[in-house]
């Protein structure tokens, strides 16, 4: 599924090298472009909207204009990039209670604490029960 994602971000370079515009789907969240998008604001200025279908981005190389390798790197960083924001926040998201129950139990010293898992599904085949 995740191949199909960054397939659907459309590049255009606009203004004779001046800029790249970036649209980017909406199944991934405005936190996961931020993530993403930060660590380009040292060569580029980044403007992030949203827009109908997800977030369109421009970025604007700083002091210099783009050449089409700059353009052909920053097309792979950038969807590598989105795909590695988005499962850190699928992990995140899919490990939030159990991280949660840990910290209780580590600051829980000399209290009874037991905890009932229920139906815990884990794609790895992990069982917590045993």
């Amino acid at each position: 599924m995740l191949g199909c994602y960054f397939q659907e971000i459309k590049y255009t370079r606009l203004m004779s090298n001046y800029f790249l515009r970036v649209e980017i789907p909406s199944h991934y969240s405005l936190k996961v472009v931020h993530k993403c998008l930060y660590w380009y604001t040292g060569e580029f200025d980044v403007e992030i909207r949203e827009s109908r279908d997800g977030f369109e981005v421009k970025l604007t190389p700083l002091g210099r204009s783009l050449s089409e390798a700059d353009e052909n790197l920053i097309r792979q960083k950038i969807n590598r990039d989105l795909i590695d924001y988005y499962l850190r926040e699928e992990i995140n998201n899919e490990t939030k209670n159990v991280r949660e129950l840990i910290i209780a139990k580590a600051f829980s010293q000399f209290d009874d604490f037991t905890v009932d898992l229920g139906d815990v599904s884990d794609p790895v085949g992990f069982n917590p029960n045993c």
